[in-house]
């Protein structure tokens, strides 16, 4: 598949998925800047680990696309610059608890902390 642009070409969603999900089950964390792009670009990101602060960036910066919000309409929920917010997403770990905890807040997401390896949580549903 190509974008337009000559020699260049994109994944489908499905390929990225995969090439994510593979990526996931080969390695413990992701701590190459070109994960970055593949964390940001998930389309299910349920119960995602955490291992890394670029991780949670990029996570954070992941669950924002996938609402289609900008940065400034996640601030402007909980009282943050789109600076700010930017901030967040490329270096949270120069960013507070606090800042985080109103970024999380704002796209309705919550901290869980358990013991590495153990399985998330099946629902129900």
């Amino acid at each position: 598949m190509t974008n337009g642009r000559v020699g260049v070409k994109t994944r489908s969603p499905s390929v990225l998925l995969e090439s994510v999900l593979s990526l996931l089950r080969d390695k413990q964390f992701l701590p190459c800047k070109r994960d970055k792009s593949i964390l940001s670009s998930l389309t299910d990101m349920n119960n995602y680990p955490i291992k890394t602060p670029k991780q949670l960036g990029s996570v954070l910066q992941g669950y924002r696309r996938e609402r289609g919000l900008t940065q400034t309409d996640v601030g402007t929920k909980v009282g943050l610059a789109q600076k700010a917010v930017s901030k967040i997403e490329l270096a949270p770990e120069r960013a507070g608890l606090n800042m985080i905890f109103k970024l999380l807040a704002a796209l309705d997401l919550e901290l869980v902390v358990r013991p590495r390896g153990t399985p998330a949580p099946r629902s129900e549903w």
